[in-house]
């Protein structure tokens, strides 16, 4: 029964410890574990104990468990090192670097799988007028910046369940899933170019950049292809 109780109260104990230092560093985190599991079984093994001199049992079961919270210290350093590569790696793969949308590996994979479910969608395909003009006359960085501007209006956009993605250069898609009525695109598309002609770039000669739009849009049908409704849009 003793031996029942303490292992209960370890399971309590590791419970509540786990919860209250997940966000606390390795090491931090396996000390509060080991130390909350060793105090509760020496104390169990201190008050059952039939033997005389409990010192070096005592010490060689507070040795060992050191040694295993050393090598438990090294395999929890390992599998955090490869979870942070891991999540570096995905998202690498996922997002754009500069903007933080889609990437084009993002935009393809996910439009196969809607595609797939032989679900209905409509895009919208942007790029920034005079981009080129303002990154050879005011720097990549001012370019850099107005990416930036414009993929964080994208992003705010209040469209239902819409998807941002960068497919390279000055060019965004807006992905919404669903097919949308005529009526409907041209609203998006006004909205669309009404937030970003409200963007502005500060220079330092106190000119103010302006920032506009070209939209193209296309709504799947049944039996389109991937390729034909991103030419749709093109177009």
């Amino acid at each position: 029964i003793g031996i029942c109780l303490t292992y209960c109260l370890i399971g309590l104990s590791q419970y509540f410890i786990s919860s209250w230092v997940q966000d606390k560093k390795v090491y931090l985190r396996l000390t509060f574990i080991f130390t909350s599991s060793i105090v509760l079984v020496i104390l169990n093994f201190l008050i059952h104990s039939p033997y005389q001199n409990n010192t070096p049992i005592t010490l060689v079961f507070i040795i060992y468990n050191l040694l295993g919270m050393l090598i438990s210290y090294q395999f929890s350093k390992d599998i955090e090192t490869e979870k942070e590569a891991f999540l570096h790696y995905e998202s690498v793969s996922k997002y754009d670097y500069l903007t933080s949308v889609f990437n084009r590996y993002s935009f393809d994979k996910d439009l196969t799988a809607l595609f797939k479910q032989e679900k209905l969608v409509t895009i919208f395909l942007l790029d920034i007028n005079n981009f080129k003009h303002f990154n050879d006359t005011y720097g990549h960085d001012i370019g850099d910046l107005i990416l930036k501007k414009v993929s964080s209006s994208l992003l705010n956009a209040s469209f239902p369940q819409h998807k941002v993605y960068r497919i390279g250069g000055d060019e965004f898609v807006l992905v919404i899933p669903s097919a949308l009525s005529n009526k409907a695109i041209i609203e998006t598309k006004a909205k669309i170019k009404q937030q970003i002609s409200q963007l502005t770039i500060q220079l330092d000669n106190q000119f103010v950049l302006r920032i506009s739009t070209s939209i193209g849009s296309s709504s799947s049908k049944p039996s389109q292809t991937i390729d034909e409704l991103y030419r749709q849009a093109d177009i």
